[in-house]
């Protein structure tokens, strides 16, 4: 084939309950993700060697992006010994707390995979996805799913009863080591020990039963120490509807589930009114990867 073309999804933690430290230094982690209708685009074309562009002027330097070390990573694995011309659309806000980067390193496998026939397994992606980020392999398999230990640990679950995300951009600067300084910020009494939060949505999904009032993050406990803004977004959401608004990830961002499009759309109308930015996606239904041809909704070639 001539070319790849992928879309990469962003996330919301539905619930993402940290439940205390390891003796590894790692946290433990008790997290629901949903994917949603936000994406990055990925194009793969061959090429003699590895190029990465994009629309993005905040992306950072190309050699060191995530989409360049997944590229690396496969190139070394399959012994494969030309490269491939990427082109990145970006769309999901960096850095937001959102699984951009993840989702486009995991976009990338799958597409080189497939550009450069290396018909490495889905199980080989994952392991490969793994070692780029502990969220990366999520993305292999959409929809929802529950992550356990680092969040490494996946297993599917229902799609929630709602089908609408708002998402609330926040971002007034780009935070390095943003998750590490919120992983500091927390006391043990942060913790979550019995891993409820995430239980309670578990139960919520697997009746069919709404969990818009549910969502949860122990970062939404220490995020004013991070984002001097938070109480403003937060009363903002509450004056025009928003009964629970819910850091996205680490953050900046927000989000809120909705099952009424029209609602969703005179909030984010109100939210524009006010100078705020959003997004209304709807969530997406967990993907069956056929990895000679890519998720059927987000890949397609000539």
């Amino acid at each position: 084939m001539q070319s790849v073309t992928v879309l990469a999804p962003a996330k919301v933690n539905l619930s993402l309950a940290i439940c205390g430290i390891r003796q590894d230094g790692y946290h433990n982690i008790s997290t629901i993700m949903q994917a949603v209708n936000l994406t990055d685009k990925l194009e793969f074309k061959h090429s003699p060697s590895l190029k990465l562009v994009t629309n993005s002027d905040n992306l950072g330097p190309t050699d060191t992006n995530l989409i360049m070390q997944a590229a690396i990573y496969l190139k070394e694995i399959s012994n494969f010994k030309s490269g491939a011309f990427i082109s990145l659309n970006k769309k999901i806000p960096i850095s937001a707390g959102l699984g951009g980067g993840s989702s486009d390193a995991a976009a990338a496998l799958i597409g080189l995979n497939l550009l450069w026939n290396t018909n490495l397994s889905f199980d080989e992606l994952c392991n490969l996805g793994s070692k780029l980020g502990s969220d990366v392999p999520f993305f292999f398999h959409g929809g929802t799913a529950i992550a356990t230990k680092k969040g490494d640990e996946l297993s599917r679950l229902p799609t929630p009863y709602e089908k609408w995300a708002l998402i609330i951009e926040n971002q007034k600067e780009i935070i390095s080591a943003k998750t590490q300084k919120m992983y500091s910020f927390l006391k043990p009494e942060h913790y979550s020990l019995n891993n409820e939060p995430t239980e309670r949505i578990k139960r919520l999904l697997f009746n069919c039963k709404p969990i818009f009032a549910n969502t949860f993050n122990t970062f939404d406990t220490v995020a004013p120490l991070m984002y001097q803004n938070y109480h403003e977004i937060k009363k903002l959401a509450m004056k025009i509807g928003i009964h629970n608004l819910t850091l996205a990830g680490s953050g900046p961002s927000f989000f809120s589930l909705f099952n009424d499009h029209s609602q969703g759309i005179s909030i984010q109308d109100e939210l524009l009114r006010h100078g705020v930015k959003s997004h209304l996606v709807n969530l997406l239904e967990p993907e069956n990867v056929d990895l000679s041809t890519g998720p059927s909704n987000l890949v397609s070639f000539v």
